[in-house]
């Protein structure tokens, strides 16, 4: 977005410069006998009108723009120095692991991919769309849980 601001910048930059070359043109004068035609002049005072509009629009972007980039590295740094007193002063828990609980704690009802994900949520876990699934994928690799219809249940291991 930033690179869109400083081309639209430059156009209009160009377009100035463009306007100031016509201007000071010898060869237009000349062509007028020394005086610019009114509506030539006119139409050149419009156009420059509107760069400077357009100038000033983009310096406006840019300062939102800036003034969120700001806002959004204060978060950033936030989040961070939270994220590491959160490491600091408790356990930390990885999705898998609580995946596997969740499993483990259905019991005979078994779980379903939707109420996995609800329930990373509620505990305001982000995760992909897939997060789950790659998750269960490896437990029944491991032989870890089985599938009955769309329902998972964690495998009951029997002691010989």
């Amino acid at each position: 977005m930033n690179t869109q601001i400083a081309t639209s910048r430059e156009e209009a930059w160009k377009g100035i410069k463009n306007f100031l070359d016509i201007l000071t043109r010898r060869d237009m004068i000349r062509e007028h006998e020394g005086k610019l035609d009114m509506a030539l002049l006119e139409e050149l005072t419009d156009r420059v009108k509107e760069l400077k509009a357009e100038i000033e629009e983009l310096d406006k972007r840019k300062r939102i723009l800036a003034s969120r980039v700001a806002v959004l590295e204060r978060a950033i740094q936030a989040e961070t120095e939270n994220d590491l007193d959160y490491l600091d002063n408790e356990q930390v828990v990885s999705k898998a692991e609580i995946v596997r609980q969740l499993i483990r704690e259905s019991g005979e009802k078994g779980i379903t991919v939707a109420e996995i994900r609800a329930e990373l949520e509620k505990q305001g876990q982000t995760l992909s769309r897939n997060f789950a699934y790659s998750t269960i994928a490896r437990l029944k690799e491991d032989k870890e849980i089985v599938k009955k219809a769309t329902r998972y249940f964690w495998k009951v291991r029997t002691t010989a």
